[in-house]
């Protein structure tokens, strides 16, 4: 009876766990890819976008199923997604309290990525200092005369900053904090060793967490020229606080999309495709915008001596990112448009044509390589 049940159960969500293993292993592409760690103005938004659209598909696919059928299916898919997420981002985790060097393995994570992903900052993020392997202790040492020198000399005090951290070659951070004197004092006249200041070693702070702190909350980040448009402080930070986030953005994608196929706004997209279809502007503009993001692609790259013809300065790299998933995007499109015509042209001119432009891309793409 039971084992009917689950698969029953398991049945029923049976698309919601596809769709969150594809989901899933997406967000893990990207972040295997180095986009947290090169993209740091558009890492959430683009690991937040996916969920959102598989949610979409989920939700399109569903939409003869009641409402309980596709939140059920929704959840499923965003568990699914964040369950396979979480079991990476321990894993490198791990390796870093460790002092594994994570590099090793997979290039593009670093301190910085867990960093971006948990809202800890990346100096607090150092391996977990040396123990005692039979008690499990850490074995605290006092900092060296030259370590107390270099905290001593991060203090200043006519900026009325009072704290300062060092960490040492074997993982040990240090954390000086000064007591300022009571009244008005001359910070030329004083010396940190006068004042009242105490050292404390501090142990790996752990990005495995949920917290509810705008303090150490995740920031969201959107920006194509280098520097962020829009900052907007999420008030949830750790890992664990991505990933309710991760599941949170699947399940809007996927209500919002069956709201929007009951309000029945599928209705404008059909009028407005068949005003495309009857426009041959609209409907050319449409075949060419592929090529049309290529060459602004093209043209923003760097080719050899010759340089970059189209600079995009300190942002450039977020915005060819950006064209380069438009330009998958319009050229699915473009093949949806598309219309099964052939002008009256002979065989061999279609062939000919086709394989030109497939020779034309070729000899693009070894040129750039060469």
């Amino acid at each position: 009876m039971l084992r009917t049940r689950l698969q029953q159960f398991i049945n029923s969500v049976r698309q919601g766990i596809n769709a969150g293993f594809a989901a899933g292993m997406v967000v893990i592409f990207l972040i295997l890819i180095g986009i947290p760690l090169n993209l740091p103005n558009l890492a959430l938004f683009l690991l937040w976008l996916i969920p959102i659209l598989f949610g979409i598909r989920l939700a399109r696919r569903l939409r003869e199923a009641d409402l309980g059928q596709l939140v059920k299916n929704a959840l499923a898919m965003s568990f699914v997604a964040a369950l396979l997420v979480w079991l990476l981002i321990s894993l490198i985790n791990r390796w870093q309290a460790q002092g594994v060097d994570v590099k090793q393995y997979f290039d593009s994570v670093s301190t910085k990525t867990t960093s971006m992903l948990s809202g800890v900052p990346e100096q607090e993020l150092h391996p977990h200092p040396p123990t005692n392997p039979l008690t499990g202790e850490v074995i605290e040492a006092e900092p060296t005369a030259d370590q107390l020198r270099e905290l001593y000399n991060q203090i200043d005090l006519a900026e009325g900053q009072y704290s300062a951290e060092f960490l040492t070659p074997t993982n040990l951070r240090y954390r000086l904090t000064v007591t300022p004197p009571e009244g008005e004092f001359d910070p030329a006249q004083v010396t940190v060793e006068d004042l009242d200041h105490t050292i404390r070693l501090m142990d790996r702070t752990s990005p495995m967490r949920l917290t509810f702190d705008p303090d150490t909350g995740l920031e969201f980040r959107f920006g194509l020229t280098g520097e962020s448009w829009l900052t907007l402080n999420m008030g949830i930070g750790g890992f664990y606080g991505f990933l309710l986030l991760l599941m949170g953005f699947g399940m809007v994608g996927a209500l919002l999309t069956r709201a929007a196929i009951n309000a029945n706004i599928a209705q404008y997209r059909s009028q407005s495709s068949r005003y495309l279809a009857g426009n041959p502007v609209a409907h050319w503009l449409i075949l060419l915008l592929p090529v049309f993001f290529f060459a602004f692609l093209w043209l923003t790259v760097r080719q050899g001596d010759l340089g970059t013809v189209l600079p995009l300065g300190a942002g450039g790299q977020e915005l060819q990112l950006l064209t380069s998933f438009l330009i998958i995007l319009t050229g699915l499109i473009s093949m949806r448009t598309a219309q099964p015509t052939d002008w009256h042209l002979p065989y061999p001119v279609r062939l000919g044509i086709v394989l030109a432009a497939i020779v034309i891309l070729t000899l693009l793409g070894i040129w750039r390589v060469l």
